[in-house]
């Protein structure tokens, strides 16, 4: 679940037409852009910081319509790359695990933060 994550991060951070479909859904959904805080990207995955990747988390969480949305545009001109990211996402295992994952690791924030 995670590397599903991390890549479609990297999709959107390393593409500026992907970024560009991403930043356009987002501008059209009032709700996510708000739930966002002002995030214009999705965030990717620290691998040693767990505050960070909770964050990276919950923002894909907040941000799911919009990815999908974007998403889906490119695997309409042909994108097979985009129409794979599309179909793991929206597999029931995924959500549930994305979902799981976003509240226990959103919980341990605060621990995480004194650690460190």
């Amino acid at each position: 679940m995670m590397q599903i994550v991390q890549g479609i991060g990297f999709v959107f951070s390393y593409s500026a037409k992907r970024l560009e479909a991403f930043t356009s859904e987002l501008s059209e959904d009032q709700v996510t852009r708000e739930q966002m805080e002002g995030r214009q990207k999705l965030k990717t995955l620290c691998e040693t910081r767990w505050m960070s990747r909770a964050e990276a988390l919950t923002t894909f969480v907040k941000a799911f319509s919009v990815v999908i949305h974007a998403l889906e545009h490119p695997e309409n001109d042909g994108d097979v790359k985009a129409g794979e990211h599309v179909r793991a996402i929206l597999r029931f295992e995924f959500i549930l695990t994305l979902d799981t994952c976003d509240h226990v690791l959103s919980s341990l924030v605060g621990l995480t933060a004194i650690l460190q």
